[in-house]
């Protein structure tokens, strides 16, 4: 049994790149991955040219309650699929776990072969250098020097320790949050945090989610608050779609959350009051995070999540997050007047994202500066528009949002009628791939 393991560690990575060889601008995400069925969506991955591959959990099926052995097969199974290997073959690679290559379905704390499971995936995924044999999981971080910037990647594992979901329940351990408060530390300028399950989908799916841990995930919270780390985004898994999600104001600006698994499965989506996003609905799929890391005379730094049908190479999902939406909000001199920004911090938790319409649930009661913020999250360039309301800059708790295909010149009636709003205000939108178009109705 020993002398297969090692033949199929030396077949799965034989050649593999071990070692960055570039800036990362982009990032291939891949996991749910039924190691026993057809999955061409890794081919049409590797023509896609990632910088570096993430495999965000159940990246093999492994569940078994009875031998470790059934681990090291399903892992034995995956080195084998061509598509495998050419991706390890061309890109260095991150690695976590989900609970069916944990071992089990839903497991925690308590699974009976969570250190045998520990070993093979240290093993498996060539990680002896990020993970300390004696580590309690499977959780570490990695930076990247990017064009005189540093991505770092900090991989959780809220599985190992896991205790039984509940109000005072945890998901990482004591040894793992002490780690983690120092990872934070860490100078970075973009942090992408990963988990292999949801953390802002609400508790009560039936799905694992941090919600069912309120105390873990304020406490998550918490400590991106107090270390001042900016330019956080999470990135999970486990459920066999993608989509975005959004919470108000939880890091002291919005916590954003790309999730995608699902590459050769698909299921209907749990309802999210988080999500912000279509979601995506192809079975063979992968996920790509581009980065653009410098403003340019055209543009923002901004990510743009996608979600590609394998079958039609086609995007699913496309969501742009500009990296200003990724800051604690600057206090304001007394007296100032807002001005336009590429983000808001005012954004709600569930806006109100749908072409053509306004959500009118309530009516403003004056009218007074305006805030914008824009957030293209399609391939048609579809963008949101969230304006809050309030008197002598101080902003009210209703927030309106409209979508609009385009802002140019012979829209901005339309626009401005469905926004109802003041006399005096200004918008900039730049639809991807084109120059900035601005108008502003009125003085």
């Amino acid at each position: 049994m020993v002398v297969r393991w090692l033949l199929v560690l030396v077949a799965a990575f034989t050649g593999g790149a071990t070692a960055l060889g570039g800036d990362v601008n982009r990032i291939a995400i891949l996991g749910c991955l039924k190691q026993n069925e057809p999955a061409p969506a890794l081919e049409k991955c590797l023509e896609a040219k990632p910088d570096l591959c993430l495999w965000i959990g159940d990246n093999v099926y492994a569940d078994t309650k009875t031998s470790p052995d059934v681990i090291r097969d399903c892992y034995a199974t995956l080195a084998a699929k061509p598509g495998f290997q050419g991706l390890r073959s061309a890109a260095p690679w991150v690695a976590t776990w989900d609970d069916h290559d944990f071992g089990l379905n839903d497991a925690g704390g308590d699974y009976r072969f969570k250190h045998e499971s520990r070993d093979l995936f240290r093993a498996f995924w060539q990680l002896a250098d990020e993970i300390p044999a004696d580590r309690d999981g499977v959780y570490y971080a990695k930076t990247f020097p990017t064009h005189g910037k540093t991505l770092q990647l900090i991989l959780l594992d809220p599985r190992f320790n896991r205790d039984e979901p509940g109000p005072r329940g945890d998901t990482l351990g004591e040894r793992q949050w002490g780690w983690l408060k120092t990872a934070l530390q860490e100078p970075a300028d973009l942090r992408l945090v990963v988990s292999g399950y949801q953390v802002l989908l609400d508790a009560g799916t039936g799905s694992e989610t941090w919600a069912e841990f309120p105390a873990a995930r304020r406490r998550l919270f918490d400590l991106i608050r107090s270390s001042n780390a900016e330019h956080v985004v999470f990135l999970t898994g486990d459920q066999h779609y993608g989509e975005v999600c959004r919470l108000r104001d939880a890091l002291g600006y919005d916590a954003v959350e790309l999730q995608f698994s699902g590459v050769n499965q698909i299921e209907p989506p749990e309802f999210n009051s988080t999500r912000v996003s279509p979601v995506s609905r192809s079975r063979h799929s992968f996920a790509l995070l581009d980065i653009r890391w410098r403003r340019t005379a055209q543009d923002m730094p901004h990510l743009l999540f996608h979600v590609v049908d394998a079958d039609t190479g086609r995007d699913d999902l496309v969501y742009r997050l500009n990296f200003a939406e990724l800051e604690r909000p600057s206090a304001p001199a007394a007296g100032a007047r807002p001005q336009p920004s590429g983000r808001c911090p005012l954004t709600p938790a569930t806006p109100t994202t749908t072409t053509g319409t306004t959500d009118r649930s309530s009516t403003p009661s004056s009218e007074g500066s305006a805030a914008w913020r824009r957030t293209c999250f399609s391939a048609t360039a579809t963008c949101s528009l969230v304006t809050p309301w309030g008197n002598s800059g101080r902003a009210a708790h209703w927030p309106r949002s409209i979508s609009i295909r385009s802002a140019n010149a012979s829209r901005r009636p339309a626009a401005s009628r469905m926004m109802g709003g003041p006399s005096r205000c200004s918008l900039t939108s730049r639809p991807m791939g084109q120059g900035p178009t601005a108008f502003s109705p009125g003085n």
